[in-house]
């Protein structure tokens, strides 16, 4: 019973106090799960009520550990936030191909840009977004996705971290190619890194 209720009318968990939610979550499996799920998502609705506030000093959007699809990603981007400096997306599951649709995006003032997986198609759509500010970027992909990165026009890039990422030889080789010339952070903490990179 109570996970049709969940089901038919998940807005409802909106209006628990903590101390609800937290004994829902202690009780049997399945709830925990059904709870966690729609505590954490997020809907395109959601995310369109946020991108229509009228926040012109907005300089910070953490959407940390949510589920967003390609719609609630496509409305994302919609948003007219000209001061947006940090989007923090770490640990938010992005569905397949949604990390794509951040390339439609236009944050001249963005500085730094925190993500969770990212496969190498996504990577190939966000070399060519268009962030000249951009000095901070985190992501975990694979070694198809770092290659991308050599093409992407970012010259103020500082700050560079791979998470678990799984890199090759040749990824490895396209990182010491790259031309970032402020780049002073870098951080390889790597699921698999070449032995003689570090050699």
């Amino acid at each position: 019973m109570l996970l049709t209720v969940i089901h038919e009318v998940p807005r409802i968990l909106d209006f628990l106090p903590g101390s609800c939610l937290r004994h829902l979550q202690e009780t049997n499996r399945e709830t925990r799960q059904e709870v966690h799920s729609f505590v954490k998502a997020i809907s395109a609705n959601d995310v369109a009520l946020l991108t229509q506030q009228d926040w012109p000093s907005l300089r910070c959007l953490q959407l940390r550990q949510r589920f967003l699809d390609g719609a609630a990603i496509g409305q994302l981007v919609t948003a007219s936030f000209p001061h947006l400096e940090r989007l923090d997306l770490t640990d938010a599951h992005l569905e397949t191909g949604a990390a794509s649709l951040l390339r439609n995006a236009s944050w001249p003032s963005l500085q730094a840009l925190l993500l969770g997986s990212v496969d190498a198609a996504g990577m190939a759509d966000l070399t060519r977004c268009t962030w000249p500010q951009l000095k901070e970027l985190t992501v975990q992909t694979n070694a198809a996705g770092v290659a991308f990165l050599a093409y992407a026009d970012w010259p103020h890039l500082e700050s560079l971290d791979f998470l678990k990422s799984t890199l090759d030889a040749d990824s490895v080789q396209t990182l010491v190619g790259a031309k970032w010339v402020h780049l002073h952070n870098l951080k390889l903490a790597c699921h698999s890194l070449p032995a003689w990179s570090i050699g």
